[in-house]
């Protein structure tokens, strides 16, 4: 654990017995990344599961200057198992109060490490990530298309957050008529994606394709948050996309439909401000 985790332990004698019956070198939790502030209420997170348990033996090693990863001998990653029911660990490096200072750090220890291995698409991503969070979007942009290069270039699929980066930035900044293809290819890589399924509803929405985007939006619906393979923004999957489709019914003259759109949009998120708003609004 680092300092600016913490850990939640939901059943203790539950993860003795998995710990007593499972044989595994590594089991991965789920992880909150509270990004707004401290209060966990608010749904202002994202979810990821790294390894966090893992068997104490001289040939593991973590790797990377950031964001290390666990690896063996060889350099491969571990193969882990789910415990995410049992144990959930709560990580507050990202939120306002450490935002800047961490990012500028983070940025630095890429930066230097670059100029002695300046082929390594994963020191582009995480320059990329840490600019996003700066706030230079033009910058970020460039090098998370370095990345997705870089792992071409090398015969290797880019891993699905790339992607989500890289149309994050592109749907940010406003630039919507020439991503969809884009966004499609991604989706042929990673179908179970969500966070790709959500970006392809928001593009579908500002082409005023409502009817498309409703359908969008429901199926991130079906796909849900709970993918252990993939980071994914709390929402996505449930009130951010019932809230679009809201949206979505409006434009198409729909007011039931949206009024139960976003109904639903707060049984998941009570402090949804747009969409009390909406409620107010075609209710009154």
């Amino acid at each position: 654990m680092d300092a600016d985790e913490r850990l939640i332990l939901k059943d203790h004698k539950l993860l003795q017995q998995k710990l007593s019956k499972k044989r595994c070198k590594a089991y991965s939790v789920r992880m909150m990344h509270f990004m707004d502030s401290m209060e966990e209420k608010k749904n202002q997170y994202y979810i990821s599961h790294h390894i966090r348990l893992f068997q104490r033996k001289a040939e593991f090693r973590f790797q990377g200057i950031i964001h290390e990863k666990l690896v063996d001998r060889k350099g491969k990653e571990l193969q882990s198992k789910e415990i995410a029911e049992v144990i959930e660990l709560h990580h507050y490096g990202y939120t306002e109060l450490h935002l800047k200072e961490k990012g500028l750090r983070n940025l630095s220890l890429c930066l230097k490490a670059k100029e002695n291995d300046k082929e390594n698409p994963w020191l582009d991503y995480h320059i990329a990530a840490e600019l996003y969070r700066l706030g230079d979007m033009k910058k970020s942009l460039e090098f998370i298309n370095f990345s997705i290069l870089g792992f071409l270039s090398k015969g290797k699929v880019p891993p699905s957050y790339l992607y989500k980066l890289k149309y994050d930035l592109l749907i940010t900044c406003g630039n919507t008529e020439n991503v969809y293809e884009g966004i499609e290819r991604a989706i042929s890589l990673f179908p179970d994606y969500v966070e790709l399924h959500f970006y392809r509803g928001i593009v579908l929405f500002r082409l005023n394709q409502y009817k498309e985007a409703v359908k969008a939006f429901s199926y991130c619906i079906l796909l849900g948050e709970d993918n252990p393979n993939y980071l994914i923004k709390c929402g996505s999957g449930t009130f951010l996309a019932y809230y679009y489709i809201g949206e979505a019914y409006i434009m198409l003259g729909e007011k039931e439909y949206a009024l139960e759109a976003y109904r639903q949009a707060v049984l998941y998120q009570a402090e949804f401000p747009e969409v009390q708003e909406r409620l107010r609004e075609y209710t009154a």
